[in-house]
């Protein structure tokens, strides 16, 4: 590609890590804070309610855990999920304002990536690949986000007209690098990149934070009880109990 200036094409190359990044953030926090909960949801169950006052530490529990909403808020990730899902409808009917030379990069890029193109590719990674920016395609031309659309034409070695880079890219490519740094922020997220061998003690130090008390085995059978991510369709493996959703 002759037309990009180096500088733009190191700032599309940065644009390309901290997008890749900003997926693998998010799939962390989310594994992170399933695991979590799950761990945490053990506690409730060993909570005495035999008490007025264990009763109040019983909905204190559940308004800081098991909703998930103070501690780590995964409802923001959905809420904002869900907001995004219905803007499409809107997108769609905003196409015609899509810039000109957007529409233009947006049809080659479909041209080389529409998965009638890649029916015939032997290569299962490439395949998979082009497959991937179709669908990235597909939703920055719906949703207007032209920083993508040009990641996907550098990628595929498409001319960009000169000086959008810089107008597209710059803006959200902070936003990304704000968003990343959030989330790394969040307990969920830091919970993944605990090591197995630490997490006993890590979620001893939660507990106790908030004012929960729990014996060293009860921390340690928790701990064992690690969540597991199973596929959807497929039955648990044998000897999984489930657990009774507390309402």
């Amino acid at each position: 590609m002759t037309n990009l200036k180096y500088t733009d094409k190191v700032k599309i190359l940065e644009y390309k890590f901290v997008f890749e990044e900003e997926k693998n953030v998010h799939s962390e926090y989310q594994e992170g804070s399933a695991d979590l909960n799950y761990r945490l949801s053990f506690f409730r169950e060993k909570l005495d309610n035999t008490s007025s006052i264990n009763n109040d530490q019983n909905n204190r529990y559940d308004d800081m855990f098991m909703g998930g909403r103070r501690i780590d808020p995964m409802h923001e990730i959905e809420r904002i999920d869900t907001l995004e899902d219905k803007s499409d409808a809107v997108s769609a009917i905003k196409a015609n304002k899509v810039k000109p030379w957007a529409k233009k990069i947006y049809r080659k890029i479909v041209v080389i990536t529409h998965p009638d193109k890649t029916t015939n590719i032997q290569s299962t990674n490439l395949k998979d690949k082009l497959i991937d920016q179709y669908r990235i395609t597909q939703n920055a031309y719906n949703k207007e986000c032209y920083s993508d659309l040009i990641m996907v034409a550098f990628d595929l070695n498409i001319d960009i007209p000169e000086g959008v880079v810089d107008e597209e890219i710059t803006a959200v490519l902070n936003n990304k690098k704000n968003k990343v740094l959030e989330v790394k922020q969040k307990i969920g997220w830091q919970w993944y990149h605990v090591p197995e061998e630490k997490k006993d003690m890590e979620l001893k130090k939660i507990l106790l934070r908030y004012g929960f008390k729990f014996s060293d085995e009860q921390v340690e059978e928790a701990v064992t009880s690690k969540y597991i991510k199973r596929k959807t369709g497929t039955r648990p493996k044998k000897g999984f109990v489930k657990r009774k959703r507390i309402k």
